[in-house]
């Protein structure tokens, strides 16, 4: 026997040697068949995670947004800024995967009926405010979200809308003068400064810092008879802490209203001029809620406290309700209550 013949019969016998028995190939057999159960399991309770999530986060999303309610000065119309899934109040078809809404400004009647679209869906509007005679709208507009927001005026029909501002400024919160000539705002004016209130009249000229310093100043809202600007000033820009000023509309005699470590937002004035209305949220983590106060800053009342949140007060011209947003579900629509927090009404039909 050559020695190749005897290295073949050897390897065989060690192959021989080296098979599994009939019960170590069963017990193989079934713990492959074990863990390949074990592997579907998984895959399938993965799949049906997934699919409960995704349902979840689609129930659980905002998806009509209705905000930033503002009276006409009779009293019959209230504009607002509407987005999401919807057309000023309604929601359209339900779509997987929708695309970023854009911001309209609508109008309707005090009582929720005939709402119409004022601007186009394809650019952002925001903050709208009516001039004195009801006539136009001045509101903030950008192509996109990666454009400055301008200023425009438009009818309150809907046409002739014109800019007031422009140039590389970002401007927010337009809010028309009781006399009609101006419109207050804020603006950055440059990456490394801060947000500003300023002045213009109504055609863009003339335009005058109000306030200056290392802080942000926002949310300008004129006093019934036009001779003080309340507005909102931010420590930093990372701060949470914000509070209540009242200035002179040519930016002189600023009085701070406010002391706390609380985050106030907008605000309105009631009509009379003796009151503020304002929103208040205690810390980051908590609701924002409807307040009260006098002119200055004294007996601050709670007029809201719901489960979900309220903002953007607006009083109405004759002192007795107040326009608001608040978290419905999924969605922020436009209530309406008295101006002692009592008798909540729905506006805007998000359901």
């Amino acid at each position: 026997m050559s020695e190749d013949t005897r290295l073949s019969k050897s390897n065989e016998s060690n192959l021989k040697d080296s098979k599994p028995s009939t019960t170590s190939r069963r017990k193989l057999v079934f713990w492959a068949v074990g863990i390949g159960c074990l592997i579907i399991v998984i895959c399938v309770g993965i799949l049906i995670a997934t699919f409960r999530i995704s349902g979840e986060s689609k129930s659980s999303g905002i998806f009509i947004i209705n905000v930033s309610p503002t009276w006409s000065p009779d009293g019959s119309r209230i504009a607002f800024e509407s987005s999401g899934l919807s057309n000023c109040s309604m929601p359209l078809p339900d779509i997987p995967n929708p695309p970023p809404a854009r911001s309209v400004i609508c109008v309707m009647d005090s009582d929720g009926s005939h709402i119409t679209q004022l601007t186009s869906s394809t650019v952002d509007a925001h903050s709208p405010s009516w001039s004195p005679d009801a006539s136009r709208i001045a509101f903030t507009s950008a192509p996109d979200i990666n454009s400055n927001k301008l200023i425009y005026i438009i009818n309150a029909d809907g046409s002739n809308m014109i800019r007031v501002t422009s140039g590389p400024a970002h401007y927010v919160n337009p809010v028309w003068s009781p006399d009609g000539s101006r419109i207050a705002f804020s603006s950055i004016l440059e990456l490394s400064s801060y947000y500003q209130i300023y002045v213009i009249d109504v055609d863009g000229s003339h335009r005058t810092q109000l306030t200056s310093g290392k802080a942000d100043a926002g949310a300008p809202i004129w006093s019934p008879d036009g001779s003080r600007i309340a507005f909102v000033l931010t420590p930093d820009s990372h701060s949470f802490r914000r509070n209540i000023y009242v200035m002179k509309v040519d930016g002189t005699n600023t009085v701070q209203l406010t002391d706390d470590q609380a985050g106030k937002y907008t605000q309105t004035w009631s009509p009379d001029g003796s009151r503020i209305a304002f929103v208040s949220q205690q810390d980051i983590n908590s609701l924002t809620h409807i307040y009260l106060m006098n002119v200055d800053g004294s007996n601050i009342v709670q007029l809201t406290n719901g489960q979900t949140g309220e903002a953007d007060p607006a009083w109405s011209p004759d002192g007795s309700r107040i326009a608001f947003s608040l978290r419905n579900n999924n969605n922020w629509d436009i209530y309406v209550m008295n101006a002692d927090g009592t008798n909540f009404v729905q506006l805007t039909g998000g359901q």
